[in-house]
């Protein structure tokens, strides 16, 4: 079973038999993040209401591309001083590389940078609703659940054209695509986003109607499942 047509393709040139390999795609539970979202959020992680909020939320670690989101930044605050980036996700070695990025800012900006770290999975959906821009740009995916659980919430997305990503990602259609370790296009696509709130949100709203219809975990049940009962179908029984 693979995620998406890129993982079907990898294991089919390295011996798979084609007829023996089924896309299924993913899914999130999408009630979960329809839920009504902590309106206090912003304000418990001191992030004030107003202020445009890039948020990655997401496992960190150096093929996650958090370190060029941290250098993607202060490209953003030249034209958006008042943005403000939230980084959320479980603890981990990671954390220092965080750390030595930060305390290479000046005072300010650093204090617009939010770390929030081992976060419960009721907050989940408060956290991606806080944010207005939803950048990941992972370079080693096989899927991508991430950018599902933000297009739960309409956010705009913004991944990199690596992996299985961009199987996931329709760039310009329901979110946006860079190259892996370009800060320089990062900071431009987020930029975008932000400039053009009308377009994010349109983008958003096409991520959630994919989710829908694609994503949503019972379908990709129904996938998994229709998978098996072929496979013991055709199980020669002895």
């Amino acid at each position: 079973i693979a995620y998406t047509p890129f993982e079907a393709d990898y294991v089919i040139q390295r011996g798979a038999s084609p007829e023996r390999v089924f896309t299924s795609g993913l899914g999130v539970d999408l009630a979960h993040f329809q839920t009504q979202p902590d309106p206090q959020v912003r304000t418990r992680l001191g992030i004030p209401a107003e202020a445009p909020l890039v948020g990655y939320i997401g496992q960190l670690g150096w093929h996650k591309g958090v370190d060029t989101l941290l250098q993607a930044m202060p490209k953003v605050w030249q034209v958006f001083p008042q943005a403000y980036l939230l980084i959320a996700g479980a603890r981990a070695s990671f954390a220092a590389v965080i750390d030595r990025f930060l305390d290479e800012l000046p005072s300010e900006q650093r204090r617009q940078v939010v770390l929030h770290y081992n976060f419960s999975d009721e907050e989940k959906p408060s956290l991606f609703s806080a944010v207005d821009v939803f950048a990941y740009p992972s370079g080693f995916e096989s899927f991508g659940i991430s950018f599902i659980e933000a297009w739960a919430v309409k956010k705009p997305v913004i991944g990199c054209r690596r992996g299985a990503v961009p199987w996931v990602v329709g760039a310009g259609r329901d979110g946006l695509l860079v190259e892996f370790k370009d800060d320089q296009m990062l900071a431009e696509a987020i930029l975008a986003l932000l400039r053009n709130p009308s377009w994010a949100k349109q983008l958003g709203e096409h991520g959630y109607q994919k989710a829908i219809r694609h994503y949503n975990w019972p379908a990709a049940v129904q996938r998994f499942r229709k998978v098996y009962q072929q496979v013991l179908q055709n199980y020669p029984k002895h």
